[in-house]
């Protein structure tokens, strides 16, 4: 009999905002509705899902929304409902779950008193790292982290900056890379735009990728480029001044927040995909510009070095360095062969990151948990 399954997520489908909405409902897409229960806690926004029953909505904000002046006695009230909702959904000891797969360390109090009460075990989901030991969310991490059963990370660049930045004993994470939906895309007669996705902020090198557009900007001129920065975040407004102030208004377009399926569709229009993080756990729009038939340049940074391949499946530049950026940037749009053999290689590496293979390894992971 298949472990019996939670999994705790502040995203699901069909209104995906952010990286973790993206993973789960990904991944358990892969599952079939008795093999989990997927409880869908949306930080104040509207639960709209598909008719599935592995679903389980729990709109929780507006019950504790006075508390949001202070985030640490917000976070225990959440976990409070949190965990007195789903112990009412245990109607019986049939649905007591086995092990309860944690995406956040958000719900670290809900899923200690759950283990505490029913036994099961945690399976921590650790999507990144959180380096300042000021931040609230280090608390929330270090909780999650000591009452784990097991960790998985999608990089072993994750894995090992855990285990530096925790001083805490836990063993060795798990690593299992992220995956992608896996399709035959056009590679060719794409437009010439250089685009950037993700949040607007320092650590994803927003303000990097506009400087090397700036240093560029007589030759992306030339030769018919234009830039997009698909995202919003805490920046936004410096990059706006940023474009302003280097007069670039009319080479880099601002496009703001768009929808995951949007941003796809304007990866599959471009040509090249700019992915500056100073710092990636992952790095899962390099693999989304990959499936989407883009030239990926990315920073040699964290988790992007374990997925773009330098002069194999796409390009790798200095992290932090604007003007290596733009070198790297004016010599794949000035030899269109090179931007497609690196485009048609990484069509060919996709094939490891099938969404398919990651569910296989987590459910080989569920049944080791609970055999042990």
């Amino acid at each position: 009999m298949n472990p019996r399954v939670f999994v705790l997520t502040p995203d699901f489908l069909p209104e995906v905002f952010g990286g973790i909405g993206t993973y789960v409902s990904q991944l358990y897409s892969c599952s079939t509705s008795n093999e989990c229960t997927i409880f869908f806690i949306p930080y104040g926004r509207t639960a709209v899902f598909p008719g599935n029953k592995m679903v389980v909505s729990l709109d929780l904000h507006s019950q504790i929304s006075y508390y949001g002046d202070d985030p640490y006695v917000y976070w225990v009230k959440f976990n409070e409902l949190v965990f007195d909702r789903i112990s009412r959904f245990i109607s019986d000891p049939n649905t007591i779950p086995d092990i309860i797969h944690v995406h956040g360390s958000y719900f670290a109090l809900a899923a200690a008193g759950l283990k505490n009460k029913y036994g099961c075990k945690l399976l921590y989901v650790k999507h990144g790292v959180e380096f300042n030991r000021h931040d609230p969310d280090y608390l929330k991490d270090t909780t999650m982290l000591l009452i784990a059963d097991k960790i998985v990370c999608p990089s072993k660049w994750t894995a090992k900056q855990i285990l530096r930045t925790y001083p805490i004993p836990f063993d060795m994470p798990v690593v299992i890379p992220s995956g992608i939906d896996v399709k035959k895309v056009n590679v060719t007669n794409k437009s010439k735009k250089i685009l950037f996705c993700g949040r607007v902020s320092k650590r994803k090198g927003c303000e990097i990728f506009v400087k090397a557009i700036d240093r560029l900007s007589g030759v992306l001129a030339d030769t018919g480029y234009s830039a997009r920065v698909i995202g919003n975040g805490p920046e936004e407004e410096a990059i706006h001044a940023l474009i302003q102030e280097k007069q670039l208004g009319s080479l880099i377009r601002m496009d703001g927040y768009l929808s995951h399926d949007k941003a796809l569709d304007a990866m599959a229009q471009a040509q090249v995909l700019v992915v500056p993080s100073c710092d990636e756990p992952f790095g899962l729009v390099a693999l989304e510009g990959f499936s989407q038939g883009m030239c990926v340049i990315a920073s040699n940074s964290g988790g992007l070095t374990e997925i773009v391949e330098d002069g194999e499946t796409g390009v790798l530049f200095n992290s932090e360095d604007f003007l290596d950026l733009a070198g790297k940037l004016e010599y794949i749009i000035t030899h269109p062969d090179v931007r497609l053999r690196l485009v048609e290689n990484a069509q060919h590496a996709l094939s490891y990151y099938s969404w398919q293979r990651v569910y296989r390894e987590y459910s080989a992971l569920n049944e080791m948990m609970k055999e042990n």
